[in-house]
């Protein structure tokens, strides 16, 4: 933005003269003093609005509102409307010098737009001290373009908001389904405890103090990679000494894993299909199936029951949760013929590409909206709104 064009109407003044630093009589609060609950919201340098309470009155900060929170380490940029208590070191907060010459959500917009190099965990509020800022003489054609943006960036979230609900409409119907049939399935044909339903593999570490059993080929799966219905890859791998002199144990692929200890479990218990040969660390198990048993059946009757499974999960100190094995071990599995298992595969695949389609859409939307208020700004700052 340090630039000496600007719009016709336009002036450009540098940011030190127009934009004013304000301190809190209240001083800022340690993460250590931030509560669950309290009177007043705590606004800090990270991402989200609020990050915490404080129950003390004689922490508010005294000054105008709105007032903007810049993050000096950050970057990110908070327009606050509401009494607050101000959050650990790094926050900084701004205001125009005059509000009469100076509309504060345009200055809030501003700040949103002007490119900082980003300096890592070092200070930016040096390099704002450096800008210079362009708008408008008239306040009111301010208040027009700061209108104009919140009406295309309202347009913009509904769109994106409608693609969210069609993703969770789907996920919800998916649900549905896929529990029906294995309820259907339980009804219908035998059924076969999940201990019996192939061999069981629990999983192993190798020593973290041996730099020769890590980075090498073998993918070694924690609950963390546990995010896809088909497996790919793990963050971690092991390599072949690491697998030979540990209790590590090679699964093939094709087989159904799902974690049993973490805090993960206090949500869902996570079930994904190895695409490829691996290893498990101690939270997961893994079922190689056993002959006529389909491993992308299995799966999906596991993540038909995993409210059944979610009721097994016991408590383990701290914040994880762990899921027994007498328990899940006897879960009820309905065993038709292969050509029934097959049948339910293919329905259930169908539903689960036109989830995986609507979320690759969301994604993609939630990408462009960002890309859209980049370039909105950007028009905004030249005048073109």
């Amino acid at each position: 933005m340090s630039t000496t064009a600007h719009p016709e109407g336009w002036v450009f003044k540098p940011f030190p003269k127009t934009v004013s630093r304000y301190q809190s009589k209240g001083g800022k609060l340690k993460t250590s003093e931030y509560e669950q609950s309290g009177a007043l919201p705590v606004v800090d340098q990270g991402q989200s609005l609020v990050i915490g309470y404080c129950s003390a009155d004689s922490r508010k900060f005294q000054g105008p509102h709105p007032i903007i929170v810049f993050g000096d380490h950050t970057r990110n940029v908070k327009l606050v409307d509401f009494p607050f208590a101000v959050g650990a070191d790094g926050v900084v907060l701004l205001g125009p010098a005059d509000r009469e010459k100076l509309d504060i959500k345009f200055l809030y917009y501003w700040l949103k737009y002007v490119p900082l190099h980003n300096l890592g965990y070092s200070r930016h509020f040096k390099l704002l001290k450096e800008e210079k800022i362009s708008f408008p003489n008239d306040i009111d054609e301010q208040r027009r373009i700061v209108a104009r943006i919140e009406e295309l960036t309202r347009r913009a979230e509904e769109a994106r908001k409608l693609r969210q609900e069609a993703v969770a409409q789907i996920a919800t119907q998916f649900f549905h389904i896929r529990r029906k049939i294995y309820q259907s399935l339980l009804s219908e044909f035998p059924t076969k405890s999940l201990r019996k339903c192939g061999k069981v593999i629990g999983g192993g570490t190798p020593s973290k103090q041996r730099a020769d059993y890590w980075d090498g080929d073998i993918p070694w799966v924690s609950a963390k990679d546990m995010k896809a219905f088909f497996l790919t890859d793990s963050g971690l791998k092991i390599t072949k000494r690491g697998l030979s002199e540990s209790s590590a144990k090679l699964i093939p692929e094709n087989s159904v894993l799902f974690v049993v200890r973490g805090s993960i479990l206090y949500r869902y218990v996570p079930i994904a299909v190895n695409s490829m040969p691996c290893t498990i660390n101690q939270d997961l198990k893994a079922i190689i199936p056993a002959k006529g048993i389909n491993a992308i059946y299995l799966a999906h009757m596991l993540w038909a029951a995993n409210d059944i499974l979610l009721g097994m999960v016991e408590e383990a100190g701290n914040t994880a949760g762990k899921l027994p094995t007498p328990s899940w071990s006897e879960l009820d599995i309905p065993i038709p013929d292969e050509t029934k298992q097959e049948s339910v595969v293919k329905e259930l695949t169908a539903l689960q590409e036109k989830l995986l389609e609507l979320e690759s859409l969301q994604a993609e939307t939630a990408q462009e909206l960002e890309q859209f208020q980049t370039a909105l700004l950007a028009k905004a700052f030249r005048g073109e709104l």
